[in-house]
């Protein structure tokens, strides 16, 4: 067993009842399930951290497909100049 001194263990302390809240709090998370639907709750973390990353893409890519859609249309409107011969 390693011994340490008083030091190091106030400097641990802090961190190690940090890690075992966070260990405790997951665990609660994942054990906890919603009222009505009966779905654990981690499934709703998961879905909500997917939209933050799914909202920003979504309007992106519309943004893209947008300009393309304006871009084909312009073309299509333009008149078409026929080339000399």
């Amino acid at each position: 067993m390693v011994e340490r001194s008083q030091k190091e263990v106030w400097r641990l302390t802090p961190w190690l009842m940090i890690a075992l809240l966070l260990l405790n709090f997951i665990l609660m998370a994942f054990d906890a399930k919603e009222i009505t639907t009966g779905q654990r709750v981690v499934r709703t973390w998961t879905q909500t951290a997917a939209d933050f990353v799914q909202s920003p893409v979504t309007t992106v890519s519309s943004s893209i497909s947008n300009q393309t859609k304006i871009g084909s249309c312009i073309r299509e409107r333009t008149p078409k100049i026929a080339a000399a011969a």
